[in-house]
Formats: structure tokens, C-alpha cells, sequence
């Protein structure tokens, strides 16, 4: 069995093992920064139109337009 991480989740994540509670902060922390970006945009620190660039595992493309977010 070979498990992969990315560098800044051996960094940020040290001492959660890999299953559920791993995978719940993990999660977390891709909500906390995207409800910053919405709330940034709201405050009008950044413009409407803001691209954010990243990839992740746990959105689907539906999910991610269900909160407002258009995928290029």
C-alpha cells in the first residue's frame, strides 16, 4: 500500500494519521479559505471576478458551482 502526501500536508498535518480525521481537516481548510475568498469578495478586498487556481479531491464540479464558483 503506498499512501502519497503533498509537502505542505506533511508540514500542516503532522500527527494525523491517514483515514477520517485527516481527511475531515483537510477539508476544513479548503471551506476556512474558500468562505475567506467569499467573504474578501463581499468586503471588496478582491474583485468579483477573482480566479482561484487548485485542484482538490473532495469537490466535485457540481458541488463547487452549488456554492457560486465557476470552473474554467
Amino acid at each position: 500500500m503506498e499512501i502519497k502526501f503533498g509537502f505542505d500536508y506533511l508540514l500542516v498535518m503532522r500527527g494525523l494519521k491517514p483515514g477520517n480525521a485527516l481527511r475531515n481537516k483537510i477539508l476544513t481548510y479548503h471551506l476556512e479559505g474558500l468562505l475567506n475568498i467569499a467573504s474578501k469578495i463581499e468586503n471588496e478586498e478582491l474583485p468579483k471576478n477573482v480566479k482561484v487556481m487548485g485542484n482538490s479531491y473532495f469537490f466535485s464540479e457540481c458541488t463547487l458551482q452549488k456554492f457560486g464558483f465557476e470552473l474554467e
